[in-house]
């Protein structure tokens, strides 16, 4: 998700809103990857959990990436068990290819568990993103991403973000961005941070953001 999102999983990702808040760290795993074979990479990734003698928290999950010249393509998959009646399940397909002038990216992604209709996160989304540089020191960045909810009625969600990075240094560049999530009346997507679930929203709201920093690299 991180290598076809917009610039990772940071603020303004439509993938990142969409996303399962309790997914990005894993607790207690093994990780390998392979070296670079003719533009191949292999990943895999096995996750304990935390409860001795239960596969409940536990995790495992893996990728292929291809990448040649402007192109970058790859595939993912993960499961995770979450309780002893439920085990989550992803899927994930990205491509990005740099024109030079502009890089796109398209990342999708489905979602299936064992739980009913009412507390089910079944669904699919995707992030259609793209970054154009502005001369040696700016960049615009743009995302646009749109959730269906396949387990329960009205749970879709769409969501756009702009952003402008600008550098004044090698260390150290001014960002400004707004984002908008539009839930529909059974959805509840808010604006997640880079590495946790954000506020939590009334179900058919339209949470937005608005952003103004400075980033300093040591």
């Amino acid at each position: 998700m991180a290598s076809y999102a917009l610039t990772g999983l940071i603020w303004g990702n439509a993938a990142n809103y969409f996303r399962d808040g309790t997914v990005l760290r894993a607790s207690n795993s093994l990780r390998y990857q392979s070296p670079n074979m003719g533009g191949f990479t292999v990943r895999g990734m096995y996750s304990f959990g935390e409860a001795a003698g239960s596969s409940v928290a536990s995790l495992y999950g893996g990728s292929v990436d291809y990448a040649a010249g402007p192109w970058a393509l790859g595939a993912s998959w993960m499961q995770r068990r979450t309780t002893a009646a439920n085990t989550d399940r992803y899927a994930l397909l990205g491509a990005a290819y740099d024109f030079g002038v502009a890089r796109a990216a398209l990342l999708l992604s489905t979602r299936r568990d064992d739980l009913p209709a009412a507390t089910s996160g079944q669904g699919r989304f995707y992030e259609a993103s793209v970054t154009v540089p502005m001369g040696m020191a700016g960049q615009w960045l743009l995302s646009y991403g749109a959730y269906h909810g396949q387990a329960r009625a009205q749970s879709d969600a769409r969501a756009l973000s702009v952003r402008y990075d600008h550098s004044l240094s090698k260390r150290t560049k001014l960002y400004a961005g707004v984002g908008r999530i539009h839930n529909e009346a059974g959805a509840a997507f808010t604006i997640n941070t880079a590495s946790n679930a954000g506020p939590e929203v009334q179900a058919g709201s339209r949470p937005s953001s608005v952003v103004l920093g400075i980033s300093h690299a040591f």
